[in-house]
């Protein structure tokens, strides 16, 4: 039989880490080694299409930390799976895997966040502590997060693998040589409606450059709790709001400049950065994790502090107004990408870290399960 590898996210919605998974999943997946997706809670959308979908229905005890009826579950799908090797994508699966297995399970956490403020200090630290040094390994998807795994977690740094994000340059590209298009520059806004991404700002960074009579057309691409609120804001500085889609790569292509306004200490590494950059488009951000992982300020685009609202409104209109400045930094950034974080990139080094796993697995087969 093959050896097994069992991926497991909290939710299967249609996100940038779900996405990441399903490929993941695809590219690894072989006759000697089988791949599999676990989603554990219910979601009305899909983008990993799981193998498992155990479909647990949140209740109140989920918002207070821990959902009973998940552990069971997963209990259940482990006992089933028998898997070699886990690899809990996120901290919410990590709090449901490690009370579960057994610690001859290699377990590996693909750490693709920074802590709440709740679990830096006091017992919540802790207990986080305490998680993150059940993991045999740990891959981060910045260098920001494994540097807070180290410095505030305690985490060896010999248990650290700085593994990237990627996607595809064949899907991300830039438009056609020689395609161009008449009209203004087109900004693209590309994430969930909801408080960590902040899209009000991407709104509030647009209505200050109509008022400073800039001519471009702009558009949001994204679902969330936040959409119907701000559709009245999005319509009176003249937003497009395009809802969930599934041709993000397209729309790239049909855009000049990607903003990102998600508050800083709350993101690992936001894919979009990847994608962008592949299709030949710079980027004007905040300061968020793997910002400086993925971009080169000033190069492929531009980081701000969070509380220089005024720089990023004119880092924008720089770009919106310099078609050659434009053109430059997209370049420059297509070949970072190309260079760095492609997907095969990011499964080599996934291949590479998960053979070490199922080797220590085999070792002891008779301890490897939950």
């Amino acid at each position: 039989m093959p050896a097994k590898v069992l991926h497991v996210l909290p939710i299967d919605m249609p996100r940038g880490a779900q996405r990441y998974a399903k490929a993941l999943r695809d590219a690894l997946d072989s006759p000697a080694v089988a791949h599999r997706t676990l989603a554990i809670f219910e979601s009305s959308a899909r983008a990993l299409d799981a193998d498992i979908k155990l479909s647990v229905r949140r209740s109140k005890l989920a918002r207070l930390g821990l959902e009973p009826r998940a552990l069971l579950a997963l209990r259940a799908a482990l006992a089933s799976e028998r898997p070699d090797v886990i690899v809990a994508h996120g901290g919410q699966p990590l709090k449901y895997v490690v009370p579960l297995v057994s610690k001859a399970l290699p377990l590996v956490y693909y750490k693709i966040g920074m802590a709440t403020p709740n679990a830096r200090s006091g017992p919540r630290r802790w207990l986080h502590a305490a998680m993150l040094g059940r993991a045999q390994r740990i891959a981060g998807v910045s260098q920001e997060c494994l540097d807070e795994a180290e410095q505030l977690f305690g985490v060896p740094r010999a248990k650290l693998t700085l593994i990237a994000n990627g996607r595809d340059p064949e899907q991300f590209r830039p438009r056609s040589v020689g395609v161009t298009d008449a009209g203004p520059p087109r900004l693209i806004y590309v994430g969930q409606f909801e408080g960590v991404k902040r899209p009000a700002w991407f709104l509030e960074v647009v209505a200050r450059l109509r008022r400073a009579g800039v001519a471009f057309s702009a558009s949001m691409v994204g679902d969330g709790p936040l959409l119907e609120p701000l559709r009245d804001s999005a319509r009176s500085c003249d937003v497009e709001l395009l809802g969930h889609r599934d041709d993000v790569a397209s729309l790239l292509r049909q855009h000049d400049l990607l903003l990102l306004t998600s508050e800083p200490g709350k993101e690992g590494m936001p894919g979009v950065f990847i994608e962008a950059g592949l299709s030949a488009l710079p980027v004007v951000t905040t300061d968020v994790g793997g910002a400086r992982t993925v971009l080169e300020d000033g190069v492929t685009g531009y980081v701000i502090r969070d509380d220089d609202i005024a720089g990023f409104v004119e880092r924008t209109r720089s770009l919106l107004t310099n078609p050659g400045l434009r053109k430059m930094l997209g370049q420059a950034a297509r070949e970072r990408c190309v260079s760095r974080f492609t997907l095969k990139a990011s499964t080599d080094r996934w291949q590479h870290l998960l053979n070490e796993q199922l080797t220590a697995s085999r070792s002891r087969p008779q301890e490897s399960h939950a």
